[in-house]
């Protein structure tokens, strides 16, 4: 529990760090209409998901709030309050693209805020075609890593620094055989390529690699596979509901490795 309330605290500390960023660039672009009145609001969007898979990255909207506040009391952006749109994307990109389109087309949004990962490719035309500036405080996501985009920005490093400093980490503990065990979207399996040559760089031999659905009723079948050939470390994402039933049954199991 400790572990997690740190990681989401992090996520709120990158939401108010991507409002805080907006807000520069903002400030020195032409990007914002111009108001019809001098108090009009400048409305930023905040595209991530509140259902979903990835549910839990909305409760971190307090990180959002905070900054907004702090910003608003300092005397907003070129003398105008922020407000916040808000378009729960679902962790799907259908959804994702419908909520981009709201916040682009008639909240009048200049930049968004999100999404992640998961559904940010699918929203990044919009933001080239409309000249939205698009950042995303939890898009880690290797395929982000060349995109040359004068409307993409990220807080959030590259999956590249997780994806390796894992496999780091499991060499320091004397690891030398490891399984995979990853959904199957573009997040968890964007580590996972990661993973895989940072093994073969470090000597860790890959025993097992196994993508899963989340949110199953069980995992056992799954777990049976990626403990066949007894790896002394497991790589690994999960949201929050899929790892209460894995590692339930990890315990149930008595299945024994670093799960990292």
């Amino acid at each position: 529990m400790k572990k997690w309330n740190i990681w989401k605290g992090m996520v709120v500390l990158t939401l108010a760090l991507g409002v805080a960023s907006l807000t520069l660039i903002l400030g020195t672009s032409s990007l914002i209409p111009p108001a019809r009145g001098a108090a009009e609001p400048i409305n930023i969007g905040l595209l991530i998901p509140y259902t979903g898979t990835l549910g839990w990255v909305g409760a971190c909207q307090v990180g959002v709030d905070i900054a907004k506040d702090e910003i608003n009391a300092a005397g907003g952006v070129l003398g105008r309050p922020i407000e916040i749109k808000i378009v729960d994307d679902e962790t799907k990109s259908d959804a994702a693209i419908a909520g981009e389109e709201k916040l682009i087309n008639i909240d009048k949004v200049p930049a968004i805020i999100g999404p992640t990962s998961v559904t940010f490719r699918s929203v990044l035309p919009l933001a080239e075609k409309y000249h939205v500036v698009q950042l995303s405080p939890t898009a880690g996501s290797t395929a982000l890593d060349f995109i040359k985009s004068k409307f993409l920005f990220r807080t959030v490093s590259s999956d590249l620094g997780m994806g390796t400093g894992m496999v780091f980490e499991a060499k320091k503990r004397g690891h030398k055989k490891a399984a995979l065990f990853y959904a199957d979207d573009e997040s968890s399996q964007s580590n996972r390529g990661v993973n895989i040559p940072a093994c073969k760089i470090l000597g860790i031999e890959i025993v097992a690699d196994v993508t899963y659905n989340p949110r199953q009723a069980s995992y056992r079948s799954e777990l049976m596979t990626v403990f066949k050939n007894k790896p002394d470390v497991v790589f690994f994402e999960c949201d929050p509901q899929t790892a209460a039933v894995v590692f339930k049954q990890v315990t149930e199991l008595g299945l024994k490795a670093d799960w990292i």
